[in-house]
């Protein structure tokens, strides 16, 4: 396997993170904020804004070893959920009856996953995480619903709140762990711009980026703009030197 520049590797070994990442509060979240790519404008993971920005439950977050949160009975629940749905998908794509376990010649790489003839080599061609999401029998959702119960819970939150109310909260969260929501608020209703020397506690989704996301519909930016977008965020530049800056980029010869 040859995996390209679209791969995004998150270097975690608790089943807590992952399952916190696989819940359907950091899909909205990501989807909200990530890119579109392709004929098919299909989403595009972006760890700058997806990631970066996504606040985990408090004590739970990815600054913190596994093993400092490993017997929190919240990380617990939501280990055990996503390892079920691990389970349960790896048996639904490798089934016993169909593979062979060979040891691998190389150390330190798992042993190698083969059918067992041409027959179960077929079905297991048809057996992918896409066609199975696809289809998603019921089993499937009810393994998330689980996962999701359980990283709610972690949040304090109930375990069928809304889409809407989830990214309130999450950008509240986001916006208070960054400082972002004690920033003063001028005549016009819009928080001012911090002093630029002073760098965010942590990355900061702008407030009225994040709102015209939501309310712009089906109206998509492109990924060169988002990366600029993301860099003014970093920085924290102030209005009129975002400004400069996009007449300069797009400012064509004569115009």
């Amino acid at each position: 396997m040859l995996p390209d520049t679209r791969l995004v590797a998150i270097a975690r070994e608790d089943d807590a993170s992952i399952g916190i990442l696989q819940s359907r509060f950091h899909e909205a979240w990501s989807l909200r904020l990530g890119g579109w790519h392709g004929v098919g404008n299909d989403p595009q993971y972006t760890p700058t804004l997806g990631f970066e920005t996504f606040p985990f439950p408090e004590g739970l977050t990815p600054n913190i070893p596994a093993k400092t949160y490993a017997d929190d009975p919240r990380a617990v629940a939501i280990a055990n959920a996503a390892k079920r749905l691990d389970d349960l998908r790896d048996a639904w794509l490798n089934p016993p009856d169909l593979i062979d376990i060979v040891p691998e010649v190389v150390p330190g790489y798992p042993d190698r996953i083969l059918p067992k003839n041409e027959e179960a080599a077929a079905i297991l061609k048809k057996r992918t995480l896409t066609n199975l999401y696809n289809e998603r029998p019921q089993w499937l959702a009810d393994a998330h619903g689980d996962l999701d119960a359980a990283v709610a819970a972690a949040y304090g939150w109930p375990a069928d709140i809304s889409e809407e109310d989830t990214l309130a909260k999450l950008l509240a969260l986001n916006l208070s762990r960054s400082g972002a929501s004690s920033l003063p608020i001028s005549d016009d209703g819009e928080a001012d711009e911090p002093d630029e020397t002073e760098p965010p506690a942590a990355p900061t989704v702008s407030r009225r980026a994040f709102e015209k996301i939501s309310e712009m519909e089906g109206v998509r930016l492109t990924d060169e703009m988002k990366d600029m977008f993301a860099e003014f965020e970093r920085r924290k530049l102030p209005h009129d030197a975002r400004r400069r800056a996009i007449v300069s980029r797009f400012k064509g010869p004569g115009k």
